[in-house]
């Protein structure tokens, strides 16, 4: 019922044009942080993303994508070998393992 309720009201919404011309329409949305967070804790995180927590390791992960983003762009090889030390330090403070998916799905957004 409620559901219903509020699928009338989006098409509503729609006849009227309320969702024209909004910022990014027509685009992609954003990629999700939480691609790569293991399935089974993404719900979790959600819930405490959306209540304005945030467990530690999302801060860890945030400091993994800037790092990532300094090591595209350093010039000196000491400086990337100090932010891919830092890097593996945080890694191994998320507890990732070589061996796991979640490591695998992290090194390949840290990639991209």
């Amino acid at each position: 019922m409620f559901e219903q309720i509020v699928e009338e009201r989006i098409l509503e919404a729609q006849r009227r044009g309320d969702f024209d011309g909004l910022p990014g329409a027509g685009k992609p949305l954003p990629a999700d942080l939480d691609d790569a967070v293991p399935e089974e804790l993404r719900l979790a995180y959600r819930v405490l993303k959306n209540a304005g927590c945030s467990p530690p390791q999302l801060g860890v992960r945030k400091e993994l994508l800037r790092l990532n983003g300094l090591l595209a762009g350093a010039t000196d090889a000491q400086a990337a070998a100090r932010i891919g030390r830092r890097m593996s330090l945080l890694a191994a403070r998320l507890g990732l393992r070589p061996d796991t998916p979640y490591h695998d799905a992290l090194c390949d957004r840290l990639r991209r």
